[in-house]
């Protein structure tokens, strides 16, 4: 059940990229959609961790999209979708670049959770980003 929960958002260069307000407009609602699709498929233990780590990736995402100046038909691809599988098929136009920045930017906000000591880590396992290894 890898990358199941934030598999997120990120696409090929161009120079005419998303304008910022774009990004945090379309990010976070792309990840609650995801979250709210994947709930289901959670436990209640791991759905609460998604929930206290979404905010931050969130943020960091949302930092993404914005510094990698996302086309706006990623922007567009990520506005409608609701599902772990619509993600990985807009990130699938990202370039190996703009896929590590996400890879990156989804494992320091994991490692910053789990290092907080909130009692419970959050792993690949309930969240990732479909640039990783096993969403390829």
């Amino acid at each position: 059940m890898k990358h199941v929960v934030f598999a997120v958002l990120l696409t090929a260069g161009c120079n005419k990229g998303a304008e910022p307000l774009e990004c945090a407009r379309i990010i976070p609602g792309a990840i609650d959609r995801m979250m709210d699709s994947a709930k289901s498929e959670l436990s209640a233990e791991a759905f609460t961790r998604v929930q206290q780590v979404a905010p931050k990736m969130k943020e960091a995402i949302t930092r993404v999209c914005r510094d990698d100046q996302w086309p706006p038909d990623i922007i567009d691809c990520h506005r409608i979708a609701s599902t772990q599988a619509d993600i990985n098929l807009c990130q699938r136009k990202l370039t190996a670049t703009q896929r590590a920045h996400a890879d990156k930017a989804t494992e320091d906000v994991i490692a910053s959770f789990n290092a907080a000591g909130s009692g419970s880590s959050v792993g690949s396992s309930s969240v990732g980003s479909a640039g990783s290894a096993s969403a390829r």
